[in-house]
């Protein structure tokens, strides 16, 4: 399609082509981004805090959203070899952990994960934010990213608050008793239930950050949550609004005779 200038059409819209490292970005391959993450948030964590079935789950979520993540994400080699770097330390590492010896093996082993798990989640959400808000056509594609990006955003705080409780026991009152070592997906499905139960709000009382560090990231979260759809919102149609607009040009008859 052309779009028209004072002095006539001059080529295709400026915004008719993706970034790119997006042109392989398509509305499946973020649905089924959006579906491991959900299916790991909702269910396998809840479910791993019971059931081996559940740790099973897990896996299989997190080794699909790695896959995925990497096989869009594959234009900027940087961003390819920190994804597989990702992949390997969430498979490596707890591979190793079932072989370490001693509680202070286990905690550093549990941290490092940790950390290599919000590390890879982060970089998936620039990346998908960089799609969401950037210019283009809008479409059911960057709702599912928004929504994606929600998610990856409780993910993140999830494991920010597995840090704090790491380096600071008691930082959040009402966690089970058992430690982060002895049960590691029960308290990380504790703490993924505090993260969207902050985020979206809701506070149902039973967790509670007392810590003054994990007081105030619950309160940046709790800001976020409430933002986030607003400004997701207002960009999604300023941009359809600016697509209007130019498809409204681009009808408009050229004010120049014909030749």
């Amino acid at each position: 399609m052309l779009f028209r200038t004072p002095s006539g059409p001059v080529g295709p819209a400026p915004t008719a082509r993706l970034p790119r490292p997006w042109r392989a970005v398509t509305w499946r391959s973020l649905l089924l981004l959006l579906l491991a993450q959900t299916l790991t948030l909702f269910v396998a964590l809840p479910l791993s805090s019971f059931r081996v079935s559940g740790l099973v789950l897990a896996d299989v979520c997190r080794l699909a959203f790695a896959g995925v993540c990497i096989r869009v994400f594959t234009r900027n080699r940087w961003v390819r070899a920190l994804l597989v770097a990702g992949l390997i330390g969430i498979v490596g590492i707890p591979a190793l952990a079932r072989h370490a010896d001693g509680y202070h093996a286990l905690v550093h082993q549990h941290e490092w994960l940790t950390w290599t798990v919000a590390l890879f989640n982060a970089t998936v959400t620039v990346l998908v934010a960089r799609y969401v808000f950037g210019p283009g056509r809008v479409g059911a594609d960057r709702v599912l990213g928004a929504i994606l990006i929600y998610l990856n955003l409780a993910a993140l705080f999830a494991n920010a608050y597995d840090l704090m409780v790491l380096l600071q026991p008691g930082a959040i009152s009402g966690l089970s008793a058992l430690s982060a070592v002895d049960m590691p997906d029960k308290r990380a499905a504790e703490l993924a239930y505090f993260s969207l139960s902050t985020i979206t709000s809701t506070g149902w009382g039973d967790l509670t950050p007392l810590h003054p560090l994990a007081r105030g990231l619950a309160n940046f979260e709790a800001v976020i949550g409430q933002l986030f759809p607003a400004t997701l919102v207002a960009r999604l149609i300023g941009l359809h609004l600016a697509q209007g607009g130019r498809r409204a040009r681009a009808r408009k008859p050229s004010d120049s005779p014909p030749p």
